[in-house]
């Protein structure tokens, strides 16, 4: 038993040792390319000669005076819960309208969906307005 615990333990270390057999260095050395910008305009040129429109250009330069498209995540929320609210409200249509009786769990089950779903779609609202405010 003892050798079994003690093969066990050298094994474990012996594991965790050589995830560490090669030197680790904390600072990372970064070169930086100094771009002149006669090669900027050089580059240019050739894409409009290549007839590329250069507001499709990727350069650095270029990126810089393109502003960001800001992602609207309230109106993807909008639809989510909009899509959800709908598939809730249909199925308690649904289960209201049904002639058969145990079609009243699809009722309950579709107000469980609804509900919350208007609640978050009214939260999504007056946290964007307070936003836009």
């Amino acid at each position: 038993m003892k050798k079994l615990l003690f093969s066990f333990c050298t094994l474990i270390i012996f594991t965790n040792v050589s995830y560490a057999s090669f030197p680790v260095s904390d600072t990372l050395k970064v070169k930086q390319d100094i771009v002149q910008k006669e090669e900027i305009k050089q580059y240019h040129s050739k894409l409009i000669k290549m007839g590329i429109d250069l507001n499709d250009c990727r350069c650095e330069s270029c990126r810089a005076s393109i502003p960001k498209k800001l992602i609207d995540y309230h109106k993807i929320i909008f639809r989510f819960f909009l899509l959800t609210g709908c598939v809730g409200l249909i199925m308690m249509l649904y289960g209201i309208l049904s002639p058969h009786p145990f079609d009243i769990f699809v009722t309950i089950y579709g107000s469980y969906i609804f509900i919350p779903s208007v609640l978050a779609l009214l939260t999504n609202f007056l946290i964007k307005r307070k936003k836009v405010i």
